[in-house]
């Protein structure tokens, strides 16, 4: 059997940098840089979107993939990998942006890596991450249902922002969950987590099957 093809995509937290941060360095340095691609989210949520699937569309799609996402990056993962059916592990996740961001609503924030990459969260943009969570973030999903990959969510028991543990649960029913109780929302020990959850990857059978281009006209809509 050949080497596994597994491209690594990671995505930022709410501020976060998509090529400075301590896990893409990490994920760069023990898993090739060619295999591990991040992408800068400082855009309206669908622009995001478009940006990477076209990406990954272009030059990666018949490749086996993995998300991986702290917090808002959590968010994005859980979607890209139901868009594009792919092994994925979310990080402290936020769960609803259109309702845990209204917080931000109008106020513009900077990167914690970088003053020139600014984010302000608009109407615009809760508007179309309720519309991007009710296309793809749904129990009923069919894509939810594939057993093909593997999907994990790891919550710190010390972050306040997971304090709700039976509303994860419900939530990503079909997530393996597990609770790391010494850890943070920047989860610390990522390090020595992740090469374990990689080991789990390669030891799964992979058997899904590559399926059509999503047609993404969903995304070209006019805003009311």
């Amino acid at each position: 059997m050949g080497k596994r093809d597994i491209k690594i995509f990671y995505l930022h937290g709410f501020r976060g940098h998509y090529e400075c941060g301590k896990k893409i360095k990490f994920l760069k340095k023990n898993y090739g840089g060619e295999n591990v691609i991040g992408y800068d989210l400082y855009d309206e949520p669908l622009v995001n979107i478009k940006k990477i699937d076209k990406d990954i569309t272009g030059n990666y799609y018949y490749q086996e993939k993995l998300f991986v996402g702290t917090s808002l990056g959590g968010y994005y993962a859980q979607v890209l990998a139901s868009i594009f059916d792919a092994h994925s592990l979310l990080i402290n996740p936020v769960i609803e942006p259109e309702n845990e961001l209204k917080k931000y609503l109008n106020t513009e924030y900077s990167s914690f890596k970088d003053e020139t990459k600014k984010i302000t969260i608009t109407n615009k943009s809760l508007k179309d991450f309720k519309y991007v969570t009710n296309k793809y973030i749904n129990k009923d999903s069919q894509s939810y249902q594939n057993n093909a990959f593997i999907k994990e969510i790891w919550i710190g028991g010390l972050d306040p922002l997971q304090s709700d543990i039976n509303k994860i649960k419900n939530y990503f029913s079909d997530y393996t969950l597990t609770i790391f109780n010494n850890e943070v929302h920047r989860f610390n020990s990522f390090d020595v987590e992740f090469p374990k959850f990689y080991e789990r990857i390669l030891n799964h059978k992979f058997t899904a099957e590559f399926s059509d281009s999503i047609a993404f006209d969903w995304l070209l809509r006019e805003d009311d």
